[in-house]
């Protein structure tokens, strides 16, 4: 692949709710020379068009879910970060950022790394539990578009698949030309 200057897009969609707050989806579509994108990230953009047409069905819903596809994730949090400059002014109607990345690993597990209180990991795990879905939660910083937002001080939360040592592979010669 060759490399050269860009310039970084976002591409945002909303389905209104009946509060004027937000929760922010977020998923990145850029991607790294080293990889054809396929795993990261287009599985997360996948899902957040899949969730975008389930709460359709049910609009209008609580909160406003806004779906934001980022660019420029792997330069620095170009998209995420230009997301929140453009909307400083509603920042303190967003209550929460759900993030997506990296979920199309056949090996390893789910996991949630949550930059909120840690009564959201616990949610979240307690949730999983329930409906038999085995994911690892956590709290700690996931370097991905949750940053930008948590940041700002909005709870945020991603979600991945992750396998631990070499056994999944991203950012590197070994993830060119993966099965999807």
């Amino acid at each position: 692949q060759k490399e050269f200057p860009v310039t970084m897009r976002n591409v945002v969609a909303e389905i209104p709710g009946l509060r004027d707050e937000w929760i922010v989806c977020t998923a990145h579509f850029d991607s790294t020379y080293l990889s054809k994108g396929s795993w990261d990230n287009m599985t997360g953009c996948i899902a957040l068009l899949g969730i975008m047409e389930e709460l359709k069905k049910t609009a209008p819903n609580n909160y406003g879910v806004r779906f934001v596809f980022c660019g420029g994730e792997e330069e620095d949090l170009y998209g995420s970060k230009n997301y929140l400059e453009m909307h400083k002014d509603e920042i303190d109607r967003m209550v929460l950022n759900i993030n997506i990345d990296m979920i199309g690993e056949t090996m390893g597990a789910f996991q949630a790394c949550s930059t909120a209180e840690d009564k959201l990991s616990h949610y979240l795990s307690y949730l999983a539990m329930e409906i038999g879905w085995g994911m690892k939660t956590y709290d700690d910083v996931y370097s991905s578009d949750s940053t930008s937002f948590a940041d700002k001080g909005i709870p945020a939360v991603t979600f991945a698949r992750m396998c631990e040592g070499q056994y999944a592979s991203f950012h590197n010669c070994y993830e060119i030309g993966r099965a999807s």
